[in-house]
């Protein structure tokens, strides 16, 4: 894990190491969009923060740093969401949260790119 928050230090630090830190974006960018409905439907079915937090650091060490940190403000962010009892309406956060965070890292990796 330490090698793996060195090449993210190192890449944000050095201009040469673009391709690497657009590649840690891309690969961050597919996580958020594969995570963000599993993560919002969870909390709209009220499933605790705190324990999808405990879960996410549980196996931070198989998944790394960026990821962790990635996936840790993924839920914090789903939790600044209402939560709904209408299935309609749950359907509705959880669609319009995985569409929001898949806009918001691609606009992201544009601006980086």
């Amino acid at each position: 894990m330490r090698l793996r928050v060195s090449l993210v230090a190192a890449c944000l630090l050095s201009p040469q190491l673009a391709w690497a830190q657009a590649w840690m974006l891309v690969t961050e960018c597919d996580l958020l969009s594969r995570m963000a409905p599993v993560t919002m439907q969870m909390r709209q079915e009220g499933y605790p923060m705190q324990s999808m937090l405990d879960e996410l650091y549980a196996r931070a060490n198989d998944m790394g740093a960026d990821a962790v940190i990635a996936l840790d403000g993924l839920v914090r962010e789903a939790y600044r969401v209402p939560r709904h009892t209408d299935p309609e309406q749950m359907m509705h956060a959880i669609s319009h949260f995985s569409a929001t965070i898949a806009v918001q890292c691609e606009r992201l990796r544009a601006e980086r790119s």
